[in-house]
């Protein structure tokens, strides 16, 4: 009768174990949303438990062991732990990353498994961390331009052209696109200009990286002054603006012409170009300028200026013109001209002042 005893009392004690055991548990974990830089803290409270159980527990942050019982299994100073007093594993997050987002789990594996979750949001602020660069496709191919940005809440991604005009071409159309990747199939030279990636959340003010997409396309002209004029015997300058891909850069690609006759450097007139990256840091824009070195009767008149690339060629026209010269220190004119009719008008109002006073 006595193993029977002794196995009576065996599985008594069993079930008061299994009773015990039973009433361990965690606390709820709520799960939490804090601005980037905050301090978090995570705590994970055991009931039931008492010292002298061999307790085994993790903190997971995803499928990463951070914590087993009272020491960190990761290196990161801006974690601290802390499991005074007996029941509780807080784990305090200082200056919360979006690194630090996400699910953290609160794991007893020992005397029995229980565990409770929460999900960490860190509220960051949109960062572009990719966009397509530059690029300069064949037309016809397919052209994909990518931007990939980061921040929590989820940053909202849109394509906006800004130049030449703000306005997609068809078929898209419109002002902005919504989606990471902006596809355009069978691409044509319409498509040229600047476009600019804008990723914005509720945290912060939007962010924006730009790409240029450059197509091959045949010169446009324009002049800076349509007339310009210039005193007698002085010199002028004619300037013309050209934007073109590839762009102008040989000299010899630049004609001016007064007439029907192509102007010649020998004879009084210097012709120079200038790539403006300031202007255009696309390298699009050619400024040429043609100084006229005397201004007289043979130099007035209508000029045109034409560029040329391989993709054909644009001409305008600036008309040169005679203008007062001024004394910068009396403000008048100082050509032979307007002196003679100063003094006709001064002469004249003399001999009304004469003929009033004769009539008194």
């Amino acid at each position: 009768m006595g193993w029977k005893r002794t196995g009576f009392w065996a599985l008594c004690l069993s079930m008061l174990s299994s009773f015990a055991l039973a009433q361990i548990t965690l606390d709820n974990l709520n799960d939490q949303e804090v601005d980037n830089g905050a301090t978090v803290v995570l705590n994970c409270i055991l009931r039931g438990a008492r010292q002298s159980d061999s307790l085994i527990l993790f903190w997971y942050h995803e499928t990463t062991a951070v914590s087993f019982n009272d020491a960190l299994t990761v290196v990161n100073p801006r974690y601290k732990l802390n499991t005074s007093p007996f029941g509780q594993w807080k784990l305090t997050i200082q200056n919360a990353q979006r690194s630090d987002q996400g699910k953290w789990r609160c794991q007893l594996q020992s005397p029995l498994a229980v565990m409770e979750e929460m999900k960490l949001v860190v509220r960051t602020p949109p960062s572009i961390e990719y966009i397509t660069p530059n690029m300069s496709p064949m037309p016809g191919s397919t052209v994909r331009l990518s931007c990939n940005a980061t921040g929590s809440p989820e940053p909202t991604i849109q394509w906006q052209r800004l130049q030449p005009v703000p306005i997609f071409p068809q078929p898209l159309g419109g002002a902005y696109y919504t989606g990471r990747e902006l596809v355009i199939d069978d691409i044509t030279g319409e498509w040229r200009g600047l476009y600019q990636c804008l990723a914005s959340n509720s945290v912060a003010p939007q962010v924006t990286e730009q790409v240029f997409l450059q197509m091959e396309y045949a010169p446009t002209v324009e002049v800076k002054d349509g007339v310009v004029s210039a005193p007698r015997q002085e010199s002028a300058n004619l300037v013309c603006i050209c934007k073109a891909f590839p762009a102008v850069r040989n000299i010899n690609d630049i004609n001016w012409f007064k007439g029907n006759d192509q102007v010649v450097v020998s004879d009084g007139y210097q012709i120079s170009l200038d790539l403006d990256l300031e202007m255009d840091p696309n390298r699009e824009t050619t400024v040429s300028t043609l100084v006229v070195g005397t201004v007289n009767d043979d130099t007035l008149g209508e000029y045109t200026c034409r560029f040329e690339n391989l993709l054909g060629n644009a001409e305008a026209r600036v008309t040169l013109g005679v203008s007062v010269k001024i004394d910068p220190d009396t403000g008048k004119s100082t050509s032979k001209a307007s002196t003679i009719m100063a003094a006709i008008v001064i002469n004249m109002v003399f001999i009304a002042i004469a003929t009033a006073l004769g009539q008194f």
